[in-house]
């Protein structure tokens, strides 16, 4: 799974076109309190069973079958699926220590 930050929406969906997950942050706004995340993938089975594995028990996936299938996450969810992505190879964590993603 590879992070991608918010403005990164198009190299998100890209990655997932290409076969990969793509986990896309987005920062508080509005109403929304807290940082929230979409996770992306074309693979539905995979994309279920991975939000699964983040806790959820229901999963509603947004755009089913379409090249923009994605799932919400947030909270514990959230982190979890940010401490499996990388960024550029490296885990997300070490990335968030040296002043890139959250």
């Amino acid at each position: 799974m590879k992070l991608f930050l918010s403005h990164q929406d198009k190299e998100a969906r890209a990655h997932a076109a290409a076969g990969g997950q793509a986990l896309r942050l987005q920062a508080p706004h509005g109403s929304q309190l807290t940082e929230a995340g979409l996770l992306y993938d074309q693979c539905l089975e995979r994309l279920v069973s991975t939000t699964r594995a983040f806790g959820f028990n229901a999963v509603v996936v947004y755009f089913t079958g379409t090249e923009r299938q994605f799932v919400f996450l947030d909270g514990p969810a959230l982190q979890c699926a940010k401490g499996e992505a990388t960024v550029g190879g490296l885990p997300a964590e070490a990335f968030a220590k040296i002043g890139g993603a959250s």
